[in-house]
């Protein structure tokens, strides 16, 4: 994410996420295409597209199917509130302890 961040400041992060001796090692042509700030944008730009497209496309597919099963769903609803307001509400009420089990009488002989 901050990758994507950076690219869209301008800032190229590759020079960062490349060693140093991999810089080095490649001709001074290469490194400079790969440190320029058009190179890295320009990688993610493609599939940073294709995946707004999926979320819009997904968000359009979810908002339908919603509002598909509000319209089966029928009319509008309206709680009632006069039904609750006129049955007062039980007081919780205490679990019941129970009572210890009495020892088993014992027969003398």
């Amino acid at each position: 994410m901050a990758s994507l961040f950076a690219a869209l400041l301008g800032y190229n992060p590759m020079a960062a996420l490349l060693p140093a001796n991999v810089l080095q090692s490649l001709p001074a042509a290469q490194a400079a295409i790969l440190t320029s700030k058009e190179f890295f944008p320009q990688v993610i730009s493609a599939p940073f597209g294709q995946g707004l497209a999926i979320v819009f496309i997904a968000a359009a597919v979810m908002a339908l199917v919603a509002a598909w099963a509000s319209w089966i769903r029928g009319g509008l609803y309206v709680h009632d509130e006069s039904a609750s307001e006129q049955r007062p509400m039980a007081a919780p009420t205490a679990p019941e302890k129970q009572r210890p089990a009495a020892p088993p009488a014992v027969r003398e002989p």
